[in-house]
């Protein structure tokens, strides 16, 4: 067991964090390019990842929305239509796109990532 959610058992490789918040520091990504807070979950979602794991973090924003984030080293298997990349201070390039594109575009791939390890 790790992350906030219990995949099916055949789910081996399945790592995810879930965040609420009311409020959310969008605009450090453009005048500092680093949000501390983030790089704390991907801490803390990497901190239990195992090798291969598909690791990723959703969160919600009061009055702003439902996001995703996961490494980029996810592509190609993972689509998204627009994401923002975002450099973690340990963790390398991570992909910050909507929720509802992100489950809507890779339900077979968040399927079939989280039952195989990755390489």
């Amino acid at each position: 067991m790790k992350g906030d959610i219990t995949p099916p058992a055949d789910w081996k490789h399945f790592n995810v964090e879930c965040k609420s918040y009311a409020d959310f520091p969008f605009h450090q990504l453009f005048t500092e390019g680093k949000i501390a807070l983030l790089d704390s979950w991907i801490d803390q979602t990497m901190d239990v990842a195992d090798a291969g794991d598909f690791s990723f973090i959703v969160m919600k924003f009061n009055r702003k929305g439902k996001y995703v984030a996961f490494p980029y080293q996810n592509f190609p298997d993972i689509k998204t239509h627009r994401h923002i990349r975002y450099d973690s201070t340990k963790h390398g390039a991570w992909a910050f796109t909507g929720f509802d594109e992100f489950f809507n575009l890779n339900k077979d791939a968040i399927r079939q990532l989280s039952k195989i390890a990755q390489a």
